[in-house]
């Protein structure tokens, strides 16, 4: 990959970057359903999935139970070719419509000073990987467990938000390799990433 290509011993800077919030302008995962299944069927899942979203929202069931709980209700038995597909079709038709003009100028800026470039998100590989490769960026996110090529419902990593982010970025990479590192996000579950940097940068790019 590009950015692996051009990080060198003599340049050892690392820009992580948070996905849903800081690159996007809205939650990738909200608008994923909706690409794959259409206006309709997404509005009448959540309104099915209402009592999960409130009980996470007053604390009764965490985060990565609420969204896995949401995805097994619309991907569950989904053949993995066709998610796959769908990943790679909402990358290349919607995921631009969202994403943030001043996250991508930091992530070029960074790219031309041949940093090293990762992505930490909690959202699912196969709607983001496809526009990360094609930036030539690297990846550590949440994944979905597939057993025969379906989708069981379930992750097969943990949700890679909070103290999850900085977990996976230590099994990643060494940070003692790096003389500067930038982190970027926009919430709480970002806290424990941008403590790591030596420029932490919230909400902003500046």
């Amino acid at each position: 990959m590009e950015a692996i290509t051009n990080h060198t011993r003599e340049n050892r800077t690392l820009a992580l970057f948070d996905f849903d919030g800081t690159i996007t302008h809205k939650d990738s995962l909200f608008a994923f359903i909706r690409f794959v299944k259409g206006r309709s069927r997404f509005f009448w899942g959540m309104v099915r999935l209402l009592p999960i979203l409130i009980a996470n929202r007053i604390g009764l069931i965490p985060n990565d139970k609420a969204k896995e709980k949401m995805l097994s209700y619309f991907f569950k038995g989904m053949n993995y070719g066709e998610f796959k597909r769908y990943g790679e079709k909402f990358c290349e038709e919607k995921l631009p419509e969202i994403l943030k003009t001043a996250a991508i100028d930091k992530i070029n800026w960074h790219r031309s000073k041949h940093h090293r470039i990762i992505v930490v998100s909690a959202s699912i590989e196969e709607w983001i990987r496809p526009w990360t490769d094609a930036m030539g960026i690297e990846l550590i996110c949440t994944e979905m467990e597939v057993k025969d090529n379906r989708l069981t419902g379930k992750f097969s990593t943990p949700n890679c938000n909070g103290a999850e982010k900085l977990k996976r970025i230590k099994q990643y990479l060494d940070l003692h390799d790096y003389t500067m590192i930038y982190a970027y996000g926009d919430t709480k579950g970002d806290e424990a990433m941008l403590s790591i940097a030596n420029k932490s940068l919230y909400q902003h790019f500046d």
